[in-house]
């Protein structure tokens, strides 16, 4: 008998035996079993706790206080239809970007290299966007999970060709201003620019900035214009590299 003969309820049997509840140093554990069969396979696509544990592990699912004060779970349900499926993707897009970033970033020059600041928490990042109302990509979220930007006070660092790459803050702060020029008076709800280049990504240089849409996808503004040079930040940190 091989283990694709076995039962799927015995080895969802064995799968909780082996791997109860704590996602905690088990990822990599639970991906190689993912491997071995079908029936490990289905048991552990439907391991929903472990995987709803898992998220919250990686920081892809964070409390975050509400709009009447009360922290709620953001996100509350799965955006891709289960937690599986949602940690696969969060997961994909941090490996890409994080590979990306290890390639680029000895490209620089020593004061650039040094200039960026560590990271925000998941947490910290929630906070933010649900303090200024808004959604961010989630590769977007990965890189100021991974650096937060670069430090203003250090003079003549670059991130991309001769710009400073922006704090989290920095970036909503300077969306705020956007919107307020853009749109003025209070709102209480999160705001959807569809297709529009208004998160500023790093400094502006000769009336040149890099921003992003509220999609992912990266613009160079020059005055007015604006031309898409990447569908995502992936995209553009490839485009860096060539």
């Amino acid at each position: 008998m091989s283990l694709n003969d076995l039962s799927e309820d015995i080895f969802d049997a064995i799968f909780l035996e082996i791997f109860p509840g704590n996602a905690d140093g088990k990822i990599k554990d639970v991906l190689n079993v993912y491997e071995v069969s079908k029936q490990f396979k289905s048991a552990v696509e439907n391991a929903q706790l472990f995987w709803e544990n898992a998220c919250y592990a990686a920081g892809f699912k964070v409390l975050v206080a509400n709009a009447s004060g009360d922290l709620a779970w953001d996100p509350e349900v799965p955006p891709q239809g289960t937690w599986w499926l949602y940690f696969c993707a969060r997961m994909r897009d941090r490996y890409k970007i994080r590979r990306l970033l290890r390639i680029y970033i000895p490209f620089l020059d020593h004061w650039s290299r040094g200039s960026f600041q560590y990271g925000l928490d998941a947490s910290d990042i929630a906070e933010l966007l649900s303090e200024h109302r808004v959604k961010l990509p989630w590769q977007i979220q990965e890189l100021y999970h991974w650096k937060n930007g670069q430090n203003s006070s250090y003079m003549g660092v670059q991130f991309a060709y001769g710009t400073r790459l922006l704090s989290l803050q920095e970036v909503l702060e300077g969306y705020a201003e956007a919107m307020k020029a853009e749109k003025p008076g209070p709102s209480d709800e999160i705001v959807v620019v569809e297709g529009a280049a208004c998160f500023p990504l790093t400094t502006e240089r000769a009336g040149k900035q890099y921003c992003f849409d509220n999609k992912g996808a990266i613009y160079l503004k020059h005055g007015w214009n604006s031309i898409c040079v990447a569908e995502d930040l992936a995209g553009f940190l490839q485009l860096l590299l060539r």
